[in-house]
């Protein structure tokens, strides 16, 4: 993985974390809502995993946004 892919990574996982602190859910919760673990959820906002566009379908609906709102919040 390139240093870029890298980075986007670690800003998607501090989007996705951060609005999941301002909904007030705990990795275990969320990761219940999305229908994954909560490792999993994790290490998505690690920035440790690239995920598929089904999961961060999943993840921006829990997050009461449009996938590409978040897609684009990274920038």
């Amino acid at each position: 993985m390139e240093e870029e892919e890298k980075k986007y990574l670690i800003a998607l996982g501090d989007v996705i974390f951060a609005r999941r602190k301002v909904l007030r859910l705990t990795q275990t919760q969320f990761a219940e809502k999305v229908g994954l673990t909560k490792t999993h959820i994790s290490r998505i906002e690690r920035g440790h995993v690239a995920t598929t566009i089904i999961v961060l379908r999943r993840i921006a609906k829990e997050l009461n946004i449009d996938i590409i709102q978040l897609l684009e919040s990274v920038y």
